[in-house]
């Protein structure tokens, strides 16, 4: 075809690549129109069940409670939307303890409806919703609910995970908005119902060691008033306290026969002070026990000399952890021996004088892990020359930091010597200490002094315990075993002394050394714990930080002797500034 210069239009060849463009564009436009739309859809019903909840949520909150299924149709009588994007009815399931006009939101405090997050595609694993009021939901674009459910527990599963129901696989695609009981109770401003906040089982306890526990309650009018009890040794008092020396079997100290055993604090009940009063519980607890960690009562032991034979030249003497105990040596000479089973110890023929060094080791009976708990303890023997006048006599004195012993004697044989341990050696005041003595070259008659409980004295005893009275001294104690018998006479004592609970009274949340463990304690609460107290001659040291660092230099301390002396009403309790609590 001729064409004019600078004539106007298109060529065929124009024309027909023009054609090209349009019909890609179109058919790339309709293969877009399909996803727009159902992503817009998807959006609609989202904001769609978003405001049914609301309408919901409102009514709910104005009235006090939620309308049931129907008749009449609850969307109806909260003014809502029935129907999603894909002309769908949108489903409303209510917690049946919240629903109806005889119902009041405020008086319930829990329902029966879960809901189940699910955290993987298969929803094996979700994290679970309780006391759910009310669930709404779209049945999505492929109108099967299957996966969410039409009873509790319902599940909300990741979009687009894989779900069957009746032999069809489906891709999860419903839009599901739920409101919990406690959300209803707050936007109606319900006052929060009395409850028991503690929770069984309680902190671990330990056999024969002091226990303190104060149980915990919300809701209702401040203050509370709690039931009063007394189980294994623990008293529970009207502050909700829970205190006392653990007791749970009559063997004394380390008696427990079981790697752990337990007490159940029964019908623990709280009031509030409202008139009239609302009650919550009972309840019981669970107190897991365990027995004393295991410890080797001996101090010291007595002297010998060159070529002793004895079979039973002293016995090791264990307490706490579970019996059977098993004992070891190490480090020790040949000629002396130790009974696993029962701790003796027999010499067999010194033949050279000098002071021995070795280790005991005790093993007590639970094989449970974390346990079988084991202590050690260094001892040392003194073998003298044949034939000197110190073995001829046996008379020896010693002393440490622990204890000390000293003996005389009036004629050739052997006076006695004995040895005393004390368990608890640091307790609470209007607590109890065990004393256990050994005696060599016995039996002796022994007095204690000062005479406390059921340490007084004693005739033709080689050992035994006793319990002493209630501890009330500020700083210490010291008991002297005094042993005779008609080879002559020696003495023992033993230390026991006063620990301390301190409070954070600062103010503020603080950061505090005890036992060289850093501890962030808040204003008001206990900084000592079951294993750290405020003890003989140490001191709690208080930092400048908050985050249980103990940063930077000490802002101040509290000494054993400030706490010793602000304890006015002798129940071992002080605050941290000094002042008795």
């Amino acid at each position: 075809m001729y064409r004019y210069k600078n004539s106007k239009g298109f060529t065929l060849i124009e024309m027909a690549i023009v054609l090209v463009v349009i019909g890609l564009l179109v058919s790339i436009g309709a293969a877009l129109i399909g996803p727009l739309t159902k992503r817009a859809k998807l959006s609609e019903t989202r904001e769609t069940v978003k405001a049914v909840r609301e309408a919901f949520f409102g009514y709910a909150v104005k009235n006090g409670y939620l309308p049931g299924a129907g008749p009449p149709d609850p969307f109806g009588v909260v003014g809502a939307v029935k129907r999603d994007s894909w002309g769908r009815d949108i489903l409303y399931y209510g917690a049946p303890e919240v629903q109806g006009a005889t119902t009041n939101i405020c008086g319930v405090t829990s329902t029966t409806m879960q809901v189940n997050e699910c955290t993987d595609a298969n929803c094996t694993t979700y994290n679970t919703k309780s006391n759910i009021a009310f669930i709404i939901y779209s049945l999505g674009e492929d109108g099967n609910g299957a996966g969410t459910g039409t009873v509790s527990p319902f599940s909300v599963r990741l979009p687009g995970s894989p779900y069957s129901d009746g032999g069809i696989n489906y891709e999860y695609d419903d839009v599901v908005q739920y409101v919990s009981l406690d959300e209803l109770r707050a936007s109606r401003n319900c006052p929060q119902q009395l409850a028991i906040s503690s929770t069984s089982p309680l902190p671990e306890a330990e056999e024969d060691s002091f226990y303190s526990y104060s149980f915990q309650a919300v809701g209702g009018l401040p203050p509370y008033t709690w039931s009063t009890g007394t189980w294994s040794g623990l008293s529970l008092n009207a502050a909700g306290l829970l205190s006392g020396i653990v007791n749970t079997t009559a063997g004394g100290t380390g008696a427990l026969t079981a790697c752990t055993t337990t007490v159940t604090v029964s019908n623990v009940t709280v009031t509030d002070s409202a008139t009239p009063p609302a009650p919550a519980g009972p309840t019981n607890f669970t107190l897991t026990v365990r027995p004393r960690p295991p410890s080797i009562s001996n101090t010291e032991l007595p002297t010998t000399t060159v070529g002793t034979v004895s079979a039973s030249y002293a016995t090791l003497v264990g307490t706490g952890g579970t019996t059977p105990y098993t004992w070891s040596l190490t480090g020790n000479p040949a000629w002396l021996t130790i009974n696993a089973s029962t701790g003796v110890l027999s010499i067999n023929n010194p033949t050279t004088s000098g002071t021995y060094s070795f280790t005991a080791t005790l093993t007590e009976g639970c094989g449970t892990s974390p346990r079988p708990w084991s202590t050690s303890k260094v001892f040392t023997i003194t073998v003298n020359p044949s034939g000197s006048s110190t073995s001829s006599t046996g008379s020896s004195t010693s002393s440490s930091s622990t204890g000390s012993t000293s003996s005389s004697t009036s004629s050739g044989a052997p006076a006695p010597t004995c040895s005393l341990t004390a368990n608890p050696t640091e307790l609470l005041k209007g607590a109890t200490s065990t004393l256990t003595w050994t005696i060599t070259n016995g039996p002796a008659n022994g007095s204690f002094s000062p005479s406390s409980g059921t340490c007084t004295s004693f005739s033709s005893s080689t050992g035994g315990s006793c319990t002493t009275a209630a501890l009330s001294a500020p700083t210490s104690t010291d008991f002297v075993l005094t042993v005779s018998n008609a080879n002559g006479s020696s003495n023992c004592s033993r230390t026991v002394y006063t620990k301390y609970r301190v409070w954070n009274n600062t103010g503020a949340r603080r950061d505090f050394m005890v036992d060289g463990t850093c501890r962030r304690v808040n204003n008001n609460n206990e900084i000592t714990t079951a294993a750290l107290f405020l003890s003989f001659g140490e001191t709690i040291d208080r930092y400048s930080t908050n985050n249980g660092t103990c940063g930077g230099a000490v802002a101040a301390q509290l000494t054993f002797a400030t706490a010793a002396a602000a304890d006015v009403n002798n129940n071992s309790q002080v605050n941290f500034t000094g002042s008795d609590r």
